[in-house]
């Protein structure tokens, strides 16, 4: 009696197939059932949750795209002149001791005194030529940041457009302001990095200067080291654990220092930065080509007229480089 209404069901519910057209069909279901299964939850795993964070670190892509998309040199310190009147540049001088910088004469080489020392305090010194020869006014100056750095001075000159500055909209008198930083020998690993952590970091230094506070190190449109160049004796990498920060303006760099254009132009530019004046070769890292870059600048004369000036002012006092073999000496 069972096995008649087995037979009877069977039959109600498969027509009457045979047992091996079951199997197929029941096999040909469980497939179905699958896909189903797996599509429903492809969809689901692509469909964003709510609680997903969308924030992250910028990827290579988008830094490359935000670095093409900032504000060009020339037309970024316009813009600053036009919005506040005035433009600042820092430069880290590391003072030169006689393991940085073998061959120079002896009492210039007190890598902890600035007042004697060759690249600060003597007679082609930041402070001494700049207040003296260069004809900048000192107006500021303190004993250091009472960490590493144990002198500062701010120089200041007041501009008259010339045509280059007219030419990028610059039609009023602004004021340009440079702030020195002696750091000891000891510290020379610190002030070379120093400038790439202003460019990178955007980290202002504020003082006040006449009633104004003043912007410098991040806030200053250009940034750089003078001295001796301690990446001859090791190179390391003045990038390491910076965190870039997004800038809207190219801003400059540059580092009168020997061999600096082999050692960090291009990677410098291929962050972004603006090259102002570099050295391929062994140089003499006195400040008359310090003053030759301002100078270019104060005319406005861009670009390559850093370098024009910067040699044409290492040829005059440096009695035996022509002008031309100064000119290749330098670099941007």
């Amino acid at each position: 009696m069972r096995s008649r209404r087995e037979g009877w069901l069977r039959s109600v519910l498969w027509g009457g197939m045979s047992s091996r057209r079951i199997y197929a069909v029941a096999a040909m279901g469980s497939v179905a059932v699958f896909l189903v299964f797996v599509f429903v939850r492809g969809y689901s795993a692509r469909k964003p949750s709510s609680t997903v964070s969308l924030i992250g670190a910028p990827g290579a892509l988008l830094r490359d795209a935000t670095m093409s998309a900032r504000v060009p040199f020339a037309d970024a310190l316009a813009d600053a002149i036009r919005s506040d009147g005035r433009i600042t540049v820092t430069v880290h001088v590391g003072l030169a001791d006689a393991r940085l910088l073998p061959g120079a004469a002896s009492k210039f080489l007190n890598g902890s005194n600035y007042r004697t020392n060759l690249c600060w305090g003597a007679l082609y010194g930041v402070e001494t030529h700049m207040a003296n020869a260069a004809d900048w006014r000192r107006c500021y100056t303190d004993s250091g940041d009472g960490n590493s750095i144990i002198r500062r001075v701010v120089f200041h000159r007041r501009v008259v457009p010339t045509d280059k500055w007219l030419a990028l909209g610059v039609v009023e008198p602004f004021d340009v302001y440079v702030l020195a930083c002696a750091w000891p020998a000891s510290r020379v690993h610190e002030a070379m990095n120093a400038p790439i952590r202003d460019a990178a970091t955007a980290q202002p230094l504020f003082i006040d200067i006449d009633g104004l506070q003043i912007g410098f190190g991040g806030a200053s449109a250009i940034t750089g080291y003078l001295g001796p160049n301690a990446m001859n004796q090791g190179y390391w990498d003045p990038l390491n654990g910076l965190v870039m920060a997004a800038r809207r303006e190219q801003i400059g760099l540059f580092y009168i220092c020997s061999m600096s254009a082999v050692y960090l132009h291009d990677t410098l530019v291929k962050r972004g930065f603006y090259p102002v004046l570099f050295a391929r070769e062994p140089i003499v890292p006195e400040a008359y080509l310090l003053d030759g870059m301002l100078k270019a600048l104060l005319q406005g004369d861009l670009d390559n007229g850093f370098v024009e000036s910067a040699a044409a002012h290492y040829a005059k006092y440096q009695k035996g480089t022509p002008i031309a073999r100064a000119r290749h000496i330098l670099f941007r």
